[in-house]
């Protein structure tokens, strides 16, 4: 199984069948798969943008692939979003989960009772935090019929992974360590002095070591990161191109612009118009 084929589906799942499928796991800083880690549905894109949401939601990813040990779920997230979740394995072992998520509550009561709960904590409007979910969230599909359509990508990754099995081996490599920050916090605004003082260590070591094996600059990278989500946005939602600049961390929209224009040879607008 080749990543362009895995590649292949999951673009068909999201255009095609309008699926928010997302994969989450060490095998994610694999960078044909780092963009299908990013959530397009609107709420859950709102959620991360608050200050300190981002890393909640990554470290109960942790639980959620502790979950998967007994098979898929469905199951709500700590801000009200329902979500179907397949485990990934290789090996025997769970090492990461295929999300399907943009659903209302089964019981939708406790679901909302979160989202509240959530509005409340972080000072959010609650009433403006329920008609988010009431506009953006779809009704809870059965399994049955993701099934058809998720249990081919689950096949596709597991043959992947084990053919690649290394790739899942590497936890104790300082470098897929540094990756698997940056893609988590990529839309952050992340100094190398940051960086050096978490992975204790010097700049100039950090600096040479990430360039060495990944061929460019930690910055470029994550400009690039940015840039790759950006576009994915620009094809499946409806922000506008200065929401989209603000949600990704660049200092400016024409600074985006500009920067988007130079990879894509078109400006945001003209791409969506083009492409969504």
């Amino acid at each position: 199984m080749e990543l362009q084929d895995i590649c292949s589906y999951m673009d068909f799942l999201i255009t095609n069948q309008r699926l928010f499928v997302t994969l989450h796991g060490e095998f994610v800083t694999v960078p044909e798969l780092i963009r299908y880690n990013f959530h397009l549905n609107p709420y859950c894109a709102y959620i991360k943008n608050i200050i300190g949401n981002l890393d909640v939601c990554i470290k109960k990813q942790h639980s959620v692939i502790e979950k998967c040990r007994a098979g898929a779920f469905f199951g709500v997230c700590y801000a009200g979003v329902g979500e179907y979740v397949y485990p990934v394995t290789c090996g025997g072992q769970v090492v990461g989960f295929i999300s399907v998520s943009g659903y209302v509550g089964r019981d939708e009561k406790t679901a909302q009772s979160k989202a509240r709960h959530f509005a409340e904590k972080n000072r959010v409007p609650c009433d403006t935090l329920l008609k988010m979910r009431s506009d953006t969230l779809a009704a809870v599909p059965e399994k049955a019929a993701l099934d058809t359509v998720i249990r081919p990508l689950q096949f596709m990754l597991e043959q992947y992974l084990e053919r690649e099995a290394g790739m899942t081996k590497d936890s104790g490599d300082f470098y897929a360590e540094v990756v698997r920050y940056i893609t988590a916090h990529h839309t952050a605004r992340i100094t190398m002095g940051d960086l050096a003082k978490r992975f204790h260590c010097s700049v100039s070591m950090l600096s040479h070591l990430f360039k060495k094996r990944a061929g460019v600059s930690i910055s470029a990278y994550i400009e690039n990161l940015r840039l790759d989500e950006a576009a994915w946005f620009l094809r499946q939602s409806s922000f506008s191109v200065t929401e989209i600049s603000d949600s990704l961390g660049f200092c400016n929209p024409a600074y985006f612009s500009s920067v988007f224009k130079k990879k894509y040879g078109v400006t945001p607008k003209v791409f969506a118009k083009e492409n969504r």
